[in-house]
């Protein structure tokens, strides 16, 4: 699978703030890396994999839109 290392980027933007639209630029699956650790992943299309990996997914996407996540 393809790596994306990620570039931080500065912003002002706080939980529970409405975020502004940017055009996607990753369009296939990739493991996202910073500093040449692998922080996560894109799957475009989930539904090509395992029932259970779906639920997963699902359970880590709503825990990562709470305040529990870093910022």
């Amino acid at each position: 699978m393809k790596k994306i290392k990620l570039k931080k980027a500065e912003h002002n933007i706080k939980i529970g703030k409405e975020c502004p639209y940017y055009e996607p630029n990753i369009k296939e699956d990739c493991l996202l890396e910073v500093d040449g650790e692998i922080i996560g992943f894109y799957i475009k299309d989930v539904t090509k994999y395992s029932n259970k990996l779906q639920q997963l997914i699902a359970i880590a996407n709503k825990e990562a839109m709470t305040n529990k996540a870093p910022e």
